[in-house]
């Protein structure tokens, strides 16, 4: 569902919400959702009905049906919704629990080799989870506008870092970084 999630996210956002033809971003007013930044979960709720089920409905009713539907347990799906929700609220929220968790594994694993460790979290987990809670992504799309069209809560990624548009590899930094 995820893989789903990110390639229905990453099309309709970057090639209908953030097309070159501006016509077609004025008719479905997802600059409603980028006069705000990233920095308080309520901006999570500022957008357009077109912009809603492009972002919001789509990416999670497509990957839904091909994976057979998810049943008709009415459970899941307040499950799905319920958790998109609230990651969307996190990712707009200003708060970054990733860094966080990844800061507190590499403590951990250094306090292992000390042998010190009162406090043992598996550099696994807190790599895992940190990398799920890591919003900066989104945070940078709101700033930029041009990188991180899939990356958020629900989606792991992948079409941004193929196409180059992670914000992280974006044109400027992946410059600076080839010619190191």
């Amino acid at each position: 569902m995820a893989l789903g999630h990110d390639v229905v996210q990453y099309l309709t956002h970057r090639y209908l919400l953030h097309s070159s033809n501006k016509k077609m971003m004025r008719l479905l007013r997802h600059s409603v959702h980028h006069t705000t930044t990233a920095s308080r979960g309520i901006s999570a709720c500022y957008m357009s009905s077109g912009d809603f089920f492009l972002e919001i409905i789509l990416p999670y009713l497509v990957p839904l049906i091909l994976v057979g539907g998810g049943g008709v347990d009415i459970r899941f799906h307040y499950l799905v919704a319920g958790l998109g929700s609230m990651g969307g609220v996190y990712e707009h929220s200003g708060y970054d629990f990733g860094v966080l968790l990844q800061s507190l594994g590499e403590q951990s694993n250094s306090m292992d080799k000390a042998k010190d460790s009162k406090l043992h979290v598996p550099l696994s987990l807190t790599w895992i989870l940190g990398g799920i809670l890591d919003n900066r992504s989104h945070g940078e799309h709101h700033a930029q506008a041009n990188v991180s069209f899939a990356d958020g809560f629900g989606s792991p990624g992948i079409c941004d870092t193929l196409f180059g548009t992670r914000f992280n590899l974006s044109q400027g930094k992946r410059a600076l970084r080839d010619k190191e």
